[in-house]
């Protein structure tokens, strides 16, 4: 994070749940490095869930601890929520969207699949740049958690209509 920038407020989801090791993970790797988070995921396990979003159904959101929520629908669902909870979630929009440790790789035609990535695109599609993170599951989460913290304060921050979206594996 460049001097004299204000704390990010970073946005942070998933697809393995809000208690997944990989979210923890990214959560306290991107505090070290100075931003602001709010954990927005599902209750539940949601892999494979694309970029579907619950229409049919009321959604249930609660607060697990300060800054961490979990509801009850699909990763899209957590980041869309998020955004239009009117101040009951976020204090402000965020300067970044992050989704992940995803726990296994989202390459090739899986990223068509990942909720991972889907939680990721739903901020992307609103104007906010947006990072996906996936690692192999043999993997150490903690220095994955360290670079993915510092490639995403390190990226841009404006909100613009085509925000940009990266998926780090």
């Amino acid at each position: 994070m460049p001097s004299g920038d204000a704390v990010p407020l970073v946005l942070l989801s998933n697809d393995d749940g809000y208690a997944s090791p990989g979210i923890r993970a990214a959560r306290d790797a991107l505090v070290a490095a100075g931003a602001e988070v709010v954990l927005v995921a599902p209750e539940n396990e949601q892999s494979a869930s694309s970029h579907s979003l619950s229409l049919h159904r009321p959604l249930r959101l609660r607060s697990a601890s300060p800054g961490v929520f979990a509801l009850d629908g699909t990763p899209a669902d957590c980041v869309y929520v998020a955004l239009h909870a009117a101040g009951r979630i976020l204090p402000r929009r965020p300067d970044l969207v992050v989704s992940g440790i995803n726990h296994g790789m989202n390459l090739g035609q899986d990223a068509f699949y990942s909720g991972t990535i889907a939680a990721a695109r739903e901020g992307a599609l609103r104007g906010i740049p947006a990072l996906a993170v996936s690692a192999h599951p043999s993997l150490d989460l903690d220095p994955v958690a360290r670079l993915a913290a510092r490639l995403a304060l390190r990226m841009p921050r404006e909100a613009r209509p085509r925000a940009p979206l990266f998926n780090l594996n």
